[in-house]
């Protein structure tokens, strides 16, 4: 078992926790699974490196660019997690009736809200085998 902090929501044991949670009992498959959306930390009893002191000599990093247009790949990454997320879901509570999830529990999750084309395109790459 791995101990986590999430860093989007996400759906374990039935519970939605938001980003920032720490769960401690997560399964190390689920852990390598959702690598980007949680971090693992090291143990039960593991703690957190201490901030250094600023001083006056230190530089400030610069800002990354903030991208102007998605690109295809950006795309295709958020079908991606969103293929990923519906297999989080509780299948009694959080899909509609014919079968597709509630695009506003898959935005919870997520963080950011899919499109419709998305939810279809993640149930495609479902059905093809993800």
């Amino acid at each position: 078992m791995a101990t986590v902090t999430t860093l989007v929501t996400i759906k374990h044991g039935g519970v939605y926790y938001p980003p920032g949670s720490t769960i401690f009992d997560f399964d190390d498959v689920e852990a390598r699974a959702l690598r980007g959306r949680v971090e693992v930390v090291e143990g039960e009893e593991a703690e957190l490196p201490a901030e250094p002191e600023a001083t006056e000599d230190d530089e400030v990093p610069p800002v990354p660019p903030v991208a102007s247009a998605p690109d295809a790949a950006a795309d295709d990454d958020r079908v991606s997690v969103v293929a990923l997320t519906m297999d989080l879901l509780d299948e009694a509570t959080d899909f509609e009736a014919d079968g597709s999830p509630k695009i506003d529990v898959l935005a919870s999750v997520l963080g950011f809200k899919p499109t419709v084309d998305e939810v279809a395109a993640a149930i495609a790459l479902r059905a093809e085998g993800l």
